[in-house]
């Protein structure tokens, strides 16, 4: 029987998950902001504000408030802007909370100074020679007087330097000394702790203060677009979104220009008001097959609303869901050729096909690519692409003035996704003739383009004939927030209804720009009915009480409030089913070493398994530790089959662009000459400078310049001796020989692309259940099951909730039994050994099914860094 979950009552075992207030670490602003005010990290204990500044190097900026990575000569610096005050001034009605009295007990309270000290930007510089690190910071100094009602005046200083005189000339004076020990015992960490936790809570107050102090629109657009920057609450969003639209409805048009959260909450709202009129089916009695559907399975695929979020918890047949809606759709009356249903790979578009012919079954990047390419020529290529041909052409950047915007954006890109693609919006928005322009001259564009393009010109495009009534998309947890804005606009042009299935606790693309707070703002928005899918057909109720544990405090989960049971019922002892062990490293690094050891205290479980023939699989979030794994049981059973499923990556090459970008101007052709041959010994002899350092790199660069050589050299030959003839100018030449590089590389890309996504496809479609062992990442392992799962745990990095998704996907893997392998460096009790302990303890009671506990404060418990 399952745990049973009570947030009001507190047992014995259970005390240990009690509720914990949320911890807002410094790694808000930015992850390169290690460290917890002890030992390690860059916010170590001995960072202290007053340190000589002047032996840190600082970059030639002048307004460091925009979040961005310079880098000069041989150094980079990442410029992390931390204050978020907007204006030099602002009224509150009480003190900061971090404000210290800094007058006299014997002055009257009503005439008390007080001083609050807090960031306002953090420069981290890295030598690329010598990896040297440094790290610059300013702070903000405020002195506050109570009876002037809390007015919060700001001095922004580039050190800790108090300003004596402003001090002791006050009436009543300020304790100089007190103002001095209560800066000198702050740490870095501290006052970035502080500021973070400022961040995380005083959003709705310092628009609410710029709202009712009629701030200018451009303060409050820019108060915007810094918010792209950082993980800011959904509440709070919603509270800048209703106080704008409420208060200063005519900044609501740039506000949402400069924000996609902002936006996307446009979007809703916009969609609400149209839900009566999108298109609708008759339901009827639902003619059910021989399979045992749940209730709550009947409920998703009959449901007759016009918009629907299935949240579909981990094992709990999301595949089946939409199948079945499929056929219901049809049982009422709907054409499939209506239909369209999204995937977020082009296996699962691919699955739809087979089992629908009739319906329309792609990715959401192919359904845009569609409409792009029914519109424009240009070739589909990569931001790094374009950065570079945009450079190499100096004369094209002189005269389309958007190139250097289009620059800047992607580069943004790379920083912060959203908010390149914010900057991209708004150059389409502002500059569209100009863009497509410069698209036309360099042939080319990227996916990111292809969707703010097809969005902002939609009622300009030529789109597919065949009419789109209803909208499905699956795994819609890892779609990014601009996608799901194109897809709802699209709702509201088509009015056609939009049925959404997914688990936002299983995000695990962020690196691809997909965010469980976009599907979140849609759970809580109240456009759509929301409805939970929680019975698990994979794993047994003893695996799913532990993994319950992590789901509870994934903030992820706090609309759907997904609760894991099993489908049957379940008696076998709770440490049967899930064990964990902790081992104690002497630092990170050791994992390698100690892993020898790990496995062969598990042996005994793992030949057990093996004599049951069933499989073990084992998870691990890198690469690297898999090899590990393999090479050890392949010793321990030499014959036992093994197979890694962990996909091939896919890397982009720019070798000929950045040649072009850095060396084109360089290389002079003369008439008469092999212009390959010259190319390639040109190419070659400068390899260096265009990043090419390794044999890997050399061999990969080698290859592409025979495949390029083989295709063009013919060409080339035929333009040199039209350059012979006077038919074209040297220029000329030059440009075209440029441009078979160009088209080489876009090609190439494409390609490689295509033939990565085949052989994965492959690989992961290939029968594993023949094989004893598998390895594979836990990314790599999503939306698979096996018998046995060994989970690799690094508690240390366990506290974010990027990391805790990603561990719940691991831990409802199995069917049968897991074993937790959970490692750290820290010498006191694991808190995952303590959270297992306790529901050890909690199962072994007379009556389990009784057990109430806590689960609130699993998060830290099982999450916590150390």
């Amino acid at each position: 029987m399952p745990i049973i979950l009570n947030e009001n009552e507190q047992t014995g075992t259970a005390s240990i998950f009690s509720q914990k207030k949320k911890i807002v670490s410094p790694q808000f602003f930015s992850r390169s902001l290690t460290g917890s005010g002890k030992k390690r990290g860059l916010l170590n204990g001995a960072f202290l504000p007053c340190i000589d500044k002047a032996k840190v190097v600082r970059p030639p900026i002048q307004y460091p408030y925009k979040k961005v990575t310079v880098t000069t000569g041989t150094s980079t610096f990442e410029v992390i802007p931390l204050s978020l005050y907007i204006q030099d001034r602002l009224e509150y009605d009480e003190l900061p909370e971090n404000a210290e009295c800094i007058s006299p007990d014997t002055v009257p309270e009503d005439q008390r100074y007080y001083l609050s000290l807090t960031m306002d930007y953090m420069i981290l510089g890295t030598d690329l020679e010598n990896k040297h690190k440094s790290a610059y910071c300013s702070y903000d100094i405020g002195i506050i007087c109570k009876n002037m009602y809390g007015k919060y005046e700001m001095s922004v200083t580039s050190s800790l330097c108090i300003d004596t005189g402003f001090i002791t000339a006050q009436s009543p004076s300020i304790d100089v000394n007190m103002v001095n020990e209560y800066v000198n015992r702050l740490t870095v960490y501290d006052l970035v702790q502080a500021t973070a936790e400022l961040w995380d809570e005083g959003i709705p107050k310092i628009m609410n203060a710029m709202l009712e102090t009629g701030t200018d629109i451009d303060i409050i657009v820019n108060f915007c677009r810094t918010l792209n920057n950082y993980s800011v609450n959904l509440t709070d969003y919603k509270y800048i979104y209703n106080s704008i639209q409420q208060r200063y409805p005519t900044a609501l048009k740039a506000a949402s220009d400069a924000n996609l959260n902002i936006l996307l909450n446009v979007k809703l709202e916009m969609l609400d008001r149209i839900k009566p009129d999108i298109a609708t089916f008759n339901p009827v009695p639902w003619k059910n097959s021989d399979v045992n559907f749940s209730p709550e399975q009947i409920t998703a695929i009959t449901s007759p609303e016009p918009c629907c979020i299935v949240q579909a918890g981990a094992g709990t047949g999301k595949s089946t869901v939409i199948n079945n809606r499929l056929k219901y759709l049809q049982q009422c009356g709907v054409d499939l050729k209506t239909v369209t249903v999204l995937s977020f790979t082009n296996a699962a578009a691919n699955h739809i096909k087979e089992i629908a012919p009739a319906v329309k079954s792609q990715t959401i990047a192919s359904m845009i690519n569609d409409i792009y390419s029914a519109n424009y020529s240009h070739s589909l290529s990569t931001p790094d692409t374009i950065i570079n041909v945009l450079q190499a052409n100096s004369e094209l950047m002189e005269q389309n003035h958007v190139a250097h915007k289009v620059i800047r954006a992607f580069d943004k890109m790379k920083e912060n996704t959203n908010a390149g693609l914010v900057a991209l919006s708004n150059i389409v928005s502002s500059q569209f003739t100009e863009l497509i322009g410069l698209l036309d001259a360099i042939n080319q564009t990227t996916l990111e383009l292809e969707s703010i393009i097809c969005y902002h010109a939609a009622d300009q495009l030529i789109e597919n004939t065949t009419l789109c009534r209803h909208i499905i998309m699956d795994e819609v947890q890892d779609n990014s927030i601009f996608e799901f804005i194109y897809i709802i606009s699209y709702v509201i042009r088509h009015k056609a209804s939009l049925y959404l299935v997914g688990d936002c606790s299983q995000t695990l693309y962020e690196f691809r720009a997909s965010n469980p707070k976009a599907l979140n703002c849609l759970e809580m928005s109240g456009v759509f009915e929301c409805m939970q899918l929680q019975t698990n057909y994979r794993s047994n109720q003893n695996i799913l009480d532990f993994a319950n544990l992590m789901l509870t405090n994934i903030e992820a989960n706090q609309y759907a409030k997904i609760q894991l049971h099993a489908n049957d019922f379940h008696t076998r002892p709770f440490d049967e089913d899930v064990k964990v062990t902790y081992s104690n490293l002497p630092g990170m690094r050791k994992l390698k070493e100690s892993m020898p050891n790990m496995l062969l205290e598990i042996k005994g479980w793992l030949e057990e398994r093996l004599n049951k023939d069933e499989q073990v699989a084992f998870l691990a979030y890198r690469r690297s530790d898999l090899k590990v794994f393999e090479d050890i049981i392949k010793i321990m059973f030499p014959q036992a089959s093994f197979i890694n499923i962990v996909p091939a990556k896919n890397y982009q090459q720019t070798f000929f662009s950045k040649y072009i970008r850095l060396m084109g101007n360089d290389y002079t052709h003369k008439a008469g000459n092999d212009a390959a041959v010259e190319i390639m010994r040109h190419i070659l002899s400068n390899k260096e400078k265009i990043g090419v350092y390794n044999d890997n790199a050399d061999a990969a660069l080698k290859k592409s310049i025979s495949e390029w050589m083989t295709k063009n050299r013919e060409l080339l030959a035929a333009k040199d001796m039209a350059l012979q003839n006077g038919v074209i100018t040297l220029k000329e030449f030059t440009d075209h020989a440029f441009q078979t590089l160009i088209d080489y590389e876009i090609e190439k890309n494409a390609l490689k692309l295509r033939l990565t996504s085949m052989r994965n496809q492959q690989k992961k479609e290939q029968d594993i259940s023949r094989y004893n062992f598998v390895a594979s990442t836990i990314h790599s392992a999503k939306g698979l099951e096996f018998d046995n799962v060994i989970l690799l745990y690094n508690e240390h990095d366990s506290g974010t909730e990027e990391a805790k998704r990603m561990y719940y996907v691991g831990l409802t893997r199995a069917r049968q039994s897991e074993y937790i392998l959970a490692y750290n460096t820290n010498k006191q009790s694991s808190s995952i050994m303590t959270a297992y302990e306790a529901v050890c303890a909690g199962k072994s009671a007379p009556d389990n099914s009784n057990v109430s506990i806590n689960t609130d404060r699993i998060g830290n418990e099982m999450g916590e860094t150390a």
